[in-house]
């Protein structure tokens, strides 16, 4: 084919060009399945037949192995990609094919074969099978874009779990060090109530302490006025008996006999 017939085979409605790639890739699979690989090619090598039917021209068989086997592979997902895309390089293809390639399932076979699925072999059994349309063909199939989706959500959850655990870490590390929130908070007000408590305590005993001075104090005070009232009583009692018998004793009487 000539670039002119790649761009007529790209304007072929959607599900009638994914039916005619698809049936395509039975010409690898036959060789494969025969123990055998193909030679190089690319969209140069391809021709219509009266039907329009897909095949590849002067192609030659070579021993298979599993490079030979990755590379018929890059090779068919090529022209699938320059085939739908009217591209002449295949070259951009497995950054590319996402954004370019508009029709899901050649998108989905490209995208697998450059490696961006889990695995080949579901889509190798897909590709085995006649191609109805597109809803058929993913029936049971993990897509790249379901891969990409799981794996993105598994990462976000690891990414998750890990943040968690780090914060749990520096919760614990935070509660070593200075205690945790309530145990503090609680020993804080204990505290706080028993310096309280204490200085309410010390406050009374000053209290009491002042009002025991104080009621002492005033008991002697009362004691010593009761004191001086009664020497103000007795004094001139004993002096007029002290001179009396000062004078008794002067004129030579006896202040001790009695009448």
């Amino acid at each position: 084919m000539d670039f002119k017939q790649i761009k007529e085979l790209a304007a072929l409605p959607d599900n009638e060009l994914t039916a005619r790639l698809i049936d395509l890739f039975g010409i690898v699979l036959q060789s494969h399945d025969s123990g055998k690989g193909l030679s190089a090619f690319d969209w140069h090598d391809l021709n219509m037949s009266d039907d329009g039917k897909l095949y590849l021209s002067g192609i030659e068989e070579c021993g298979l192995d599993e490079d030979v086997r990755d590379r018929n592979y890059n090779d068919y997902a090529a022209i699938i990609y320059c085939a739908s895309t009217k591209q002449k390089s295949a070259e951009p293809m497995s950054w590319d094919a996402g954004r370019k390639i508009r029709q899901p399932v050649l998108r989905e076979i490209v995208l697998t074969l450059c490696g961006r699925n889990a695995s080949v072999d579901p889509l190798i059994d897909k590709l085995r099978q006649p191609y109805i349309d597109e809803e058929s063909f993913f029936d049971g199939y993990t897509t790249v874009d379901e891969k990409d989706a799981s794996e993105g959500f598994r990462k976000a959850e690891q990414i998750r779990m890990l943040n968690e655990r780090d914060s749990y870490l520096q919760a614990e590390v935070s509660s070593k060090s200075s205690g945790s929130p309530w145990y503090k908070g609680i020993g804080v007000f204990i505290l706080i109530g028993l310096c309280s408590g204490g200085y309410k305590a010390y406050k009374a005993s000053e209290k009491q302490k002042r009002a025991a001075a104080i009621e002492l104090i005033n008991k002697q005070a009362v004691e010593r006025r009761q004191m001086r009232e009664q020497l103000r009583q007795s004094a001139p009692v004993e002096l007029i008996r002290g001179v009396n018998r000062k004078d008794s004793v002067a004129k030579g009487e006896n202040p001790d006999s009695q009448d």
